[in-house]
């Protein structure tokens, strides 16, 4: 049984993206991406970290985030929200 879940990380890092503490949320998302993660939970944090670099409009340092998500064989809604990201900042 796997009882690890990064809901909590997600959690703080999405509220504090809300409350624009962009570096809060920024370096959240660099947390959970460098955990042992599910498919689905590393493009939702990929999609995460990408909407916080394009809201501080640093779209290159974005990019490479999107890719590896649209990369992803893995099926999700968070695939599909990389990709209009990605058509959005081209």
């Amino acid at each position: 049984i796997n009882t690890f879940s990064p809901k909590l990380n997600f959690d703080y890092s999405e509220a504090s993206l809300k409350t624009d503490d962009l570096d809060g949320a920024l370096d959240e998302a660099k947390f959970i991406l460098n955990m042992k993660l599910e498919p689905e939970d590393r493009l939702h944090a990929l999609n995460l970290a990408s909407e916080i670099y394009i809201r501080q409009k640093q779209y290159k340092l974005a990019k490479p985030y999107l890719n590896e998500c649209i990369g992803s064989n893995f099926t999700s809604a968070y695939k599909d929200a990389c990709k209009a990201k990605l058509e959005m900042i081209k």
